[in-house]
């Protein structure tokens, strides 16, 4: 973990022993949030859709960082977490068609609640 943290192109790095905190956060709330870390001024979220042994595949929201509450990015969470329970029922290798649309409702949805 250690080389994976030194080869990443922070904006605004973490100490090693905070970016462990939010690695295990991640894992135990099963979506991860990035604040600008590696792009200063951008929200990425992300949710595997593996559950089980290692990660192949991964969804992903990414907008402006905006001030949004807790709830509206667990909204967003959970959407993308539908999301991959979808591709779970499906074959590793069938595409997921996903409408763009859905997922910005969220983001949008979420933006404005200030």
């Amino acid at each position: 973990m250690t080389w994976l943290f030194a080869q990443t192109k922070w904006a605004q790095p973490p100490g090693f022993a905070d970016w462990m905190e939010e690695v295990a956060a991640t894992r135990a709330q099963g979506f991860g949030i990035d604040h600008g870390q590696v792009n200063q001024g951008v929200l990425a979220l992300a949710v595997p859709v593996e559950l089980e042994g290692p990660v192949w595949r991964i969804l992903s929201v990414v907008k402006f960082d905006m001030p949004a509450d807790d709830q509206g990015i667990v909204r967003m969470a959970d959407r993308l977490g539908d999301i991959a329970a979808k591709a779970r029922s499906r074959s590793s290798h069938a595409p997921l068609s996903v409408s763009p649309v859905s997922i910005a409702a969220t983001v949008e949805t979420t933006s404005k609640m200030k």
